[in-house]
């Protein structure tokens, strides 16, 4: 339950960001992600298997590397879990380049994970919100493209 209001207290801000970032960023810089573009033109087995990277696999991977390892590491050895938590952030916005347009909203999704993880010392939150997180676009993805 708290992972679900984590997530939703946390999604307010990144829509905002991402809004933000979108209306002040010039359009040639924005991109879409080409998984976002693959899942509305695919179908059948190749759009459910882009969905199970992007809900599942990616938010694994992504979470026990930036949060498991390089944010508990940086805690270890900086001794200052804001600061593991700030630089942690930054490296996950930055991994997601090209995509400058979504940069401040990943930031603020990965400080409140990063946040969540230092509260509650465990990675199953912090997968879980990156999930709903990347869920929630996917969806959109899919809703944008069936509409046009």
């Amino acid at each position: 339950m708290k992972t679900i209001i984590a997530y939703l207290a946390v999604l307010r801000l990144c829509s905002a960001a991402l809004y933000f970032s979108v209306v002040l960023m010039p359009k040639d810089i924005q991109h879409t992600h080409e998984m976002l573009k693959a899942v509305g033109q695919l179908a059948g087995g190749w759009q459910w298997l882009i969905i199970l990277s992007v809900v599942i696999l990616a938010p694994v991977a992504e979470e026990l590397f930036f949060r498991g390892l390089l944010q508990s590491m940086l805690r270890k050895y900086l001794n200052r879990p804001w600061l593991s938590i700030l630089l942690t952030s930054i490296a996950f916005a930055l991994i997601h380049q090209p995509l400058w347009h979504t940069m401040p909203a990943l930031f603020v999704l990965s400080l409140a994970i990063g946040y969540n993880y230092e509260r509650c010392g465990r990675l199953l939150p912090a997968i879980l919100i990156h999930s709903f997180f990347n869920a929630v676009f996917i969806a959109e993805a899919i809703w944008w493209s069936a509409a046009s």
